[in-house]
């Protein structure tokens, strides 16, 4: 050993873990998945300092975070599905989940709101928090004690770059056209002619939107100010009716993109008749080819599996344990099933249970799916 160290005198012999070189530690890093990287990243001082040059691959199965029924509690647990039964816990947020909703969710960003509407982003990994414009003095948003909000929301969808924090957020509002807030203006501005909205997507910088009336419409982010490219009547049976027939009854419509390239109009509908879910998906553009002469019935989603709370399509495999061709939806109307997860077999048409944890035992209930980013979690 001695003569190694003549001849190479800038030769470094490694006593421990810790003494690692830097570029082998971020090979090793690079290589990691998330629960890996984290518990990578506390086994030194050295090994944490390596991990923050480093980003985890990139994850591309979605995880469950289970929000608290009980109040003044500021964490949630959150579920892998490669990992079965394991539940992680999420630090310290300092915001009472058990007041606050989850509208909508953009890698490991939530879009939160409180009891008055008081909106804000909030990363469950990093803690980071974004403040949003009141919606109240801008449109007259209000929860009075006793009485129902004058423009209630109905729905929201957001994006936001890991590094810039530039963020777009879009909600629909009742009796109000959609409105949207940039962190450049930091304002809530309306979008023309988009009231009675059914559904929205946002998919690279695009809105895909729907109203009651079967109008699609496309707008596009990318300047100043949302500029509508595309419009089409979608001549869609039932697409604005909430109840079909005596057994049959329309409870959610949803646009989703999907990977591949398409935008679909998704129905989940209930059948009293027998008492089971089923679902209509139907293809309305494709934003990978441009827009389709019709609409076309879909009866498969090939290797990818719907997360249809989320608007999403995710690819499916072996490992991270989602059913290809299958739709995921939380529980339905009734107590007794709202904090159940579902999937929809669109090849068999059946309902399966997919999980359903005792919330008893955990104290834990609204269940939502989300695909997480671990930039430097």
């Amino acid at each position: 050993m001695e003569d190694n160290k003549k001849r190479n005198p800038n030769s470094h012999e490694c006593n421990s873990w810790s003494e690692l070189p830097l570029d082998l530690l971020i090979m090793v890093f690079k290589r990691l998945g998330f629960v890996d990287f984290q518990r990578a990243k506390s086994v030194c001082s050295s090994w944490l300092s390596s991990s923050r040059q480093s980003v985890p691959k990139k994850n591309h199965t979605p995880w469950l975070i289970l929000f608290p029924e009980e109040q003044n509690n500021s964490y949630c647990k959150l579920f892998n599905p490669e990992e079965k039964e394991r539940l992680y816990k999420t630090q310290d947020t300092g915001l009472d989940f058990s007041k606050s909703v989850c509208e909508a969710s953009y890698g490991s960003w939530l879009l939160m709101h409180d009891l008055c509407y008081n909106l804000h982003i909030v990363n469950i990994f990093t803690n980071e928090r974004i403040i949003l414009p009141s919606l109240e003095s801008q449109l007259g948003l209000t929860k009075e004690r006793r009485t129902k909000p004058k423009n209630r929301i109905l729905s929201c969808l957001f994006w936001i770059d890991e590094k810039t924090k530039d963020y777009v957020v879009v909600c629909s509002l009742d009796n109000l056209p959609v409105v949207y807030s940039k962190k450049v203006n930091n304002s809530w501005k309306q979008i023309p002619e988009t009231s009675e909205c059914l559904g929205m997507v946002y998919k690279d910088h695009m809105l895909y939107f729907l109203n009651y009336y079967g109008d699609f419409c496309i707008f596009d982010f990318y300047g100043e100010t949302p500029q509508q490219t595309f419009q089409r009547e979608l001549k869609v049976e039932s697409v604005h009716s909430r109840k079909i027939s005596s057994r049959l009854r329309i409870v959610a419509t949803k646009l989703v993109a999907t990977v591949t390239g398409n935008v679909l109009l998704v129905q989940k509908i209930w059948r009293s008749i027998p008492m089971t879910w089923s679902f209509l998906v139907i293809k309305v553009y494709s934003y990978s080819s441009g827009n389709l002469k019709e609409h076309q019935l879909v009866n498969s989603l090939g290797n990818e599996s719907m997360l249809f709370d989320q608007g999403i399509t995710v690819l499916a495999n072996e490992t991270n344990g989602f059913i290809a061709n299958s739709i995921y939806f939380s529980g339905g109307d009734d107590k007794k099933d709202r904090n159940d997860l579902f999937l929809f077999n669109l090849q068999t048409h059946k309902t399966e249970l997919m999980h359903q944890f005792d919330c008893s035992k955990f104290q834990f209930s609204r269940a939502q799916w989300f695909l997480p980013s671990f930039t430097h979690a």
